[in-house]
């Protein structure tokens, strides 16, 4: 590829591309650079620069702190309660000697 090294590079530009796409921005920003260290044509700089500076825009907008909606939730207050939700019904407790359980003696008994 030496003979092609601004096919070579124009293709290290595309991987670049593609691997911003897959967001995996710390490869593409090094692909980009390795383009700039060893290209030594000027055409593809601009293009080069132009993506190492999408890929900053790209962390910059990540790192952001969104800001929180406060959401407040209306419980009432002592005036304003709605008394159905505080009604506790009482179960009947159920009989246990109703259920008659027998234990199996012959394992509680001993040799």
């Amino acid at each position: 590829f030496s003979n092609y090294s601004y096919w070579s590079s124009k293709g290290y530009l595309l991987l670049g591309d593609i691997l911003i796409k897959q967001g995996d921005l710390v490869s593409a920003k090094y692909t980009f650079k390795s383009i700039l260290e060893h290209y030594e044509g000027e055409e593809l700089v601009a293009e080069v620069n132009k993506r190492l500076y999408e890929i900053e825009a790209i962390k910059n907008a990540a790192l952001q702190v969104k800001e929180e909606e406060e959401v407040i939730i209306n419980i009432g207050n002592e005036d304003n309660v709605n008394e159905d939700l505080y009604d506790i019904e009482e179960e009947e407790d159920e009989k246990l000697d109703s259920l008659n359980f027998t234990l199996p003696t012959d394992s509680l008994k001993q040799n």
